[in-house]
């Protein structure tokens, strides 16, 4: 379990969110068995340094929770990079965006397989990119093209 700050290094903060996202947060806060607000400082301290670790060693259920999440925040620095890319590529007029991915292809994320990164990392980003209606093409096994115009 993870230490309780002394009441007198906590500090209060009034927040206001907009009503969906206040939703969202409440839901999550549900489905994670959370208050809302120990929702918001658990993501909040996740975001300043990766997942928040229990002291001691983690259970083995909290391990798995805690390395899917990893995973997940892995997943959305890709898509933010490739999402980016192309920004970069619009707002420079070009009429294709060469995305590297290989800087996120880890040996232990590749798992020995070029593979298994790809079709783990790469491929749901391409077809979210696809689904938004541009065109993309393999450049390599770790890049591609996304065709703007």
């Amino acid at each position: 379990m993870t230490k309780r700050p002394d009441q007198q290094d906590i500090q209060k903060t009034a927040l206001r969110v907009p009503r969906e996202l206040h939703t969202k947060i409440h839901e999550a806060a549900d489905s994670n068995g959370r208050s809302m607000n120990a929702e918001i400082v658990h993501r909040l301290e996740s975001s300043f340094g990766g997942a928040v670790m229990p002291e001691g060693l983690p259970s083995a259920e909290q391990a798995k929770v805690m390395t899917l999440s990893a995973r997940e925040k892995i997943q959305d620095s890709i898509k933010a990079y490739a999402h980016n890319q192309i920004r970069l590529a619009i707002a420079h007029g070009q009429d294709s965006a060469l995305i590297d991915f290989s800087y996120f292809a880890t040996e232990s994320r590749m798992q020995g397989n070029i593979d298994h990164f790809t079709q783990q990392y790469i491929k749901p980003v391409i077809d979210e990119i696809e689904a938004a209606g541009y065109e993309t093409e393999e450049a390599n096994k770790t890049s591609y093209w996304v065709h703007i115009l």
